[in-house]
């Protein structure tokens, strides 16, 4: 199993006295998803629909409940610890429903990304970013409330303002693009101070290829450098 071995390898890293981190990807719950049959024990969607959006649903809502159990363990275990723990939990897009994402028409909902709502529905995940009682008493922050709807890329700094840290001199300046593009995209769908766009305005234009540029001078000078 995944967590129980992220939990071990964060177990053995206090030897070294060193802070732990570790960025887990789980794909248990990844589609596609067998319609042509259930054999879980819930009937998560029920009523008048197809087979087989009952099946992969079913079956994908089976497989998300598992990992909800594994991860509540894990976070069980990192409550009760004595050293400071922040969690940061994020989806990164929705499940394969069907050729085309046709149960998602099914199921009435509206996935289109040339609207807003369509958009919003097809890309938007929920977030969560947690801290155990030791780590709320170091860094005197109770990581309550609700954060901003942002791009993954915003996360670290969501964290870092949550836990009261300014963060190297990239993090800084990722805070100073959140507040004018909080949402930004490959396809073609942005935020931009705070209003819904198929395209960065003209006006924005030379911000947002600072923006750009930051994430290119991030990635070839400090993470894939020589």
């Amino acid at each position: 199993m995944l967590l129980p071995e992220v939990y071990n390898d964060f177990v053995k890293n206090k030897s070294t006295g060193k802070p732990y981190f570790s960025f887990t990807l789980n794909i248990q719950s990844h589609g596609p998803y067998d319609t042509a049959s259930y054999d879980g024990g819930v009937e998560y969607l029920t009523g008048d629909y197809s087979e087989g959006c009952r099946n992969a649903m079913n079956n994908y809502m089976d497989l998300i409940m598992d990992s909800d159990v594994e991860l509540m363990k894990l976070v069980d275990k990192l409550r009760s610890d004595p050293d400071p723990v922040v969690l940061i939990l994020f989806s990164d897009h929705l499940p394969w429903m069907g050729d085309a994402n046709a149960y998602y028409q099914e199921l009435g909902l509206d996935i289109d990304p040339g609207t807003e709502a369509g958009f919003r529905t097809h890309y938007t995940t929920r977030y969560l970013i947690w801290a155990n009682e030791a780590a709320k008493t170091v860094l005197g922050s109770d990581f309550s409330g609700e954060g901003p709807t942002v791009s993954p890329c915003y996360l670290m700094n969501l964290a870092f303002q949550q836990m009261g840290w300014q963060g190297s001199a990239y993090l800084q300046a990722m805070d100073a693009f959140s507040s004018t593009f909080p949402v930004v995209t490959t396809n073609g769908c942005y935020v931009v101070d705070g209003v819904f766009s198929d395209a960065v305005p003209q006006e924005r234009e030379a911000r947002f290829q600072d923006f750009l540029s930051l994430q290119y001078y991030w990635r070839n000078q400090f993470l894939f450098g020589e």
